[in-house]
């Protein structure tokens, strides 16, 4: 085993090596990784090479394509050393597509050997990496999503009891109340679905596609049904993908939305983390709602958001989630033609003209 990197990022590996008799090599770091193929190569037939992406300059598809060069030349199989990326990150992604499917992202002593040790057993191979698949099925959402009419809408949170599943279903009422088909979609790991089903008498139940209904809106929880959801023919889709400081929050497919709704707060509790988020270059093309702030709080606000006022609003108080509170937020966030007063013109000419004669 060879890692390609310095004993102070690598000393996790040397310990898996000595406790598992296998022969371990350091080999220095250069900012070029084609500059470091040579090294690498010196020390023959190696069973795995672990490269420390940190430590390169080079762009992700050429870091990529000189590990791929490497581990065939000294036919070993390549892991990644990366840790702190998101599996979505590019980098993480350029190497994935390439055929690259050993990583270590962890970031605890613990954690790292047990995606080493993952890598060595052949547990990827056999199991592949959960969170691959999710981004895999999103890639294969937005493929679908070309060939039908319909919208996709995220909603997250700052932080925790912010409002987001309380927006999240005020959204779907506001397009239920303009003639549309929207449901909601859980996209986070609150057990929102399960803990009501589990104490809350629901409407009707589907565990085959995992939905229930509940108050006339649809609640959709297995995110390896969803492709099977976007074909049952709703207008719009209401994913809730709970609090950004969550470090299972998707931001990668949250961004990928065609609208996009961050619930902030103004609470000294809840500024830290609005702030995180309104600074964050990521976040581009973003609306804000603030929850539980007064309208009195608009100049501060303004201080606070900066070039994104102009695309924050503040809610009305909501007591109940399920209950619409009338409001020219979403119709702002999300203009969309009144379908109820064609349907109520429509109705009215059909009364007319099917009129029976006597």
């Amino acid at each position: 085993m060879i890692f390609a990197g310095n004993q102070e990022r690598g000393y996790f590996s040397e310990e898996f090596a000595g406790k598992n008799g296998l022969d371990f090599a350091y080999v220095g770091t250069y900012p070029h990784i084609a500059d470091q193929t040579n090294d690498i190569l010196r020390h023959g037939k190696q069973d795995y090479t672990i490269f420390d992406v940190d430590t390169y300059i080079d762009d992700a598809d050429e870091i990529a394509d000189q590990i791929i060069r490497i581990c065939r030349a000294n036919n070993s199989k390549a892991i990644v050393y990366a840790p702190g990326y998101m599996l979505e990150s590019a980098m993480i992604m350029a190497l994935y597509d390439k055929g690259i499917t050993y990583f270590i992202t962890a970031q605890t002593l613990s954690s790292m050997k047990d995606q080493l040790e993952k890598c060595i057993n052949g547990y990827y191979d056999a199991n592949g990496i959960e969170e691959f698949k999710v981004i895999q099925r999103e890639k294969n959402l937005e493929e679908e999503k070309k060939n039908l009419n319909i919208k996709l809408i995220g909603v997250a949170g700052a932080c925790n009891r912010i409002g987001t599943t309380t927006h999240a279903m005020q959204i779907i009422r506001y397009l239920q109340l303009k003639g549309y088909k929207a449901c909601y979609i859980q996209m986070n790991s609150t057990k929102y679905v399960s803990n009501m089903l589990e104490w809350f008498n629901v409407e009707s139940q589907d565990e085959e596609i995992g939905r229930i209904t509940y108050s006339g809106i649809d609640h959709f929880y297995n995110v390896n049904k969803i492709q099977d959801v976007l074909r049952l023919g709703y207008d719009y889709y209401v994913y809730d993908y709970g609090v950004n400081c969550d470090v299972n929050f998707n931001r990668v497919s949250f961004m990928e939305k065609d609208i996009k709704i961050f619930v902030v707060g103004a609470d000294p509790t809840e500024i830290p983390y609005t702030y995180e988020i309104v600074k964050s270059a990521f976040y581009d093309d973003v609306k804000y709602i603030f929850n539980f702030a007064a309208k009195t709080d608009a100049d501060d606000l303004k201080e606070l958001m900066g070039d994104k006022y102009g695309s924050s609003f503040i809610a009305e108080f909501i007591p109940d989630k399920y209950v619409y509170v009338p409001t020219e937020i979403y119709e702002k966030i999300i203009p969309v033609t009144d379908l109820s007063v064609e349907q109520n013109k429509t109705k009215k000419r059909k009364g007319f003209f099917g009129k029976k004669r006597k």
